[in-house]
């Protein structure tokens, strides 16, 4: 959820505080999001350095293995209803809550049986 964060209408904004050139900068905004944030300042830099910073966490092609979703096979071989824990992580957070109470209301439907 924290990679890939989307604001909802409620949320507040949160209070910020980092170093820059020896001076304490404190801001006030919404948090966008790990993946988000770095591909704006990937975006909107003028700096090749700070795009080489960037492409060292970014991946060209997904592992055969697991799809890119870096869990190992047995967690991804447990699936309710056809989703395993890597796509429901992929889920936003408005998504996953919509998935979660559907499963909560199917359980209470087929009380005592498996998914």
């Amino acid at each position: 959820m924290l990679l890939h964060y989307v604001s909802r209408p409620t949320s507040n904004s949160r209070n910020y505080k980092y170093w820059s050139e020896k001076i304490c900068v404190k801001t006030t905004k919404p948090f966008e999001g790990i993946l988000n944030n770095l591909k704006r300042r990937y975006l909107e830099t003028d700096s090749n350095w700070m795009r080489e910073e960037i492409e060292k966490y970014q991946s060209k092609s997904n592992c055969s293995k697991c799809n890119g979703y870096r869990l190992k096979e047995e967690a991804l071989c447990i699936k309710i209803n056809k989703s395993n824990i890597g796509d429901i992580s992929k889920l936003t957070i408005d998504e996953a809550i919509l998935w979660f109470e559907n499963k909560k209301r199917l359980s209470s439907e087929c009380t005592g049986e498996i998914l």
